[in-house]
């Protein structure tokens, strides 16, 4: 079996006419190469059969059969009417075209076909929808299953966009603002430094679903819940080899940040760069049209790693801390807090709460040096307030288990609102 057919096999194997036993998996995968290279190389000498097993089409027979029970157009009439205006196409044929003529397709084969994907390296995927781009009809597929797919959503997106609305009067200034914004995220990139990606792939798969539990129960408490949570991204890559944090990158930190927000692919592919394969040709305005922010940025070194990751017990919020960077330090002429090297501590969860809003809002007004210098009387000298009572509050109980208390920053802010909206 050739190497491109290996790298397809999830997929083949999920693929509509291997499901429905029209087709046998092991004769698709003996057809694949000559199919491949006949769809690159001379289309035309597809015959309809074999263009109808590498596009995954039912047969003639089958497919005029789902064409007249679903709709009075015909193909040639569905494929026009998609590619000039989808909005016009009944929700049966959009659905039809995104189920590729199938008869309805079941939640068990659509598993089925996700799980296939899943399977499948991105490279792997591009090279295989590639090679169907030959089809002139298949963009009037493609733009099918998009409008069946927004259509589905639809009625989850109102509900969402109703609860968002509910919630907003109680959110603070910066997440009204950001949800009025309309951008499609709001976050940060962040560098993982050259000590950190040496930690291997265990351990950085422990730490990363670590900070992903965190956030997600950070989200809940900071008031951005039903408003902007959904849209919070941490967007990764690995720093340049040499970079490490301890040792006073800074400079090579920033370069770096500054190359992802010009072409982060181009970034990537740097020799000097470990790729951790981070897609992002696909944001229509690169990474800083994204709506992260591009006045900071965060790096992931040994110390960040130890706060998240505790022998023997579940960590505390209170303890968990990153780098964040300033972008731009130094500028030219411009006077800061004697020690200040253009980086603070941050306690993780003011990410989403004190920090973000300060970053977003009064950057400005109030330089991130101003912000280190308060930090340096908090515990591990992590930022946590501008209010001199929040900045020296004692370490709380807060963790996975029992989520934020009472007693933490943002423990008095969610319960209070939660008494004030009585839920």
């Amino acid at each position: 079996m050739e190497a491109s057919t290996i790298a397809f096999k999830p997929m083949l194997a999920c693929s509509m006419r291997v499901m429905r036993n029209l087709t046998k998996l092991e004769d698709l995968l003996l057809a694949w190469p000559s199919l491949e290279e006949k769809s690159l190389c001379s289309p035309p000498t597809l015959s309809e059969t074999e263009r109808r097993l590498f596009l995954d089409l039912p047969d003639e027979d089958l497919e005029l059969a789902t064409i007249r029970s679903t709709t009075g157009r015909s193909r040639e009439q569905l494929i026009h009417q998609a590619l000039s205006n989808p909005g016009n196409l009944t929700d049966g044929e959009a659905m039809l075209l995104g189920d590729r003529f199938w008869s309805p397709v079941t939640e068990e084969e659509h598993d089925a076909v996700f799980g296939g994907m899943a399977q499948t390296s991105e490279d792997g995927l591009d090279k295989y929808f590639a090679a169907r781009e030959f089809d002139p009809d298949e963009a009037a597929l493609t733009i099918g299953a998009s409008e069946d797919w927004k259509r589905k959503q639809a009625p989850e997106q109102d509900r969402q966009r109703a609860a968002a609305e509910a919630a907003l009067p109680y959110a603070k200034e910066w997440i009204q603002q950001l949800y009025k914004s309309q951008k499609s995220n709001w976050g940060f990139v962040v560098l993982y430094d050259a000590a950190a990606q040496q930690l291997g792939p265990e351990r950085l798969g422990y730490f990363n679903s670590q900070m992903e539990d965190f956030f997600r129960t950070a989200l809940m408490f900071n008031g951005s819940a039903d408003i902007i949570s959904r849209k919070w991204m941490m967007l990764p890559f690995n720093s340049p080899k040499a970079a490490i944090a301890s040792e006073g990158s800074g400079e090579v930190f920033r370069r770096a940040f500054k190359d992802i927000l010009n072409d982060a692919q181009a970034y990537q592919n740097t020799d000097d760069v470990n790729s951790l394969g981070t897609r992002t040709e696909y944001f229509n305005d690169g990474v800083s049209g994204l709506g992260l922010l591009t006045n900071t940025f965060l790096v992931i070194d040994l110390e960040c790693v130890g706060s998240v990751i505790v022998r023997d017990r579940s960590p505390l919020f209170d303890e968990m801390r990153i780098r964040a960077y300033e972008a731009d330090f130094p500028v030219l002429g411009r006077k800061y807090e004697e020690g200040y090297e253009g980086f603070t501590w941050v306690r993780l969860d003011q990410l989403v709460y004190n920090f973000y809003e300060l970053r977003l809002m009064n950057s400005s007004d109030l330089g991130m040096d101003k912000i280190w210098k308060m930090s340096q009387g908090s515990r591990n000298k992590a930022f946590i307030s501008m209010d001199p009572e929040e900045a020296g509050m004692s370490i709380t109980n807060s963790n996975l288990a029992r989520g934020f208390t009472r007693e933490s920053v943002l423990g008095r802010r969610w319960y209070a609102m939660k008494d004030l909206r009585g839920v």
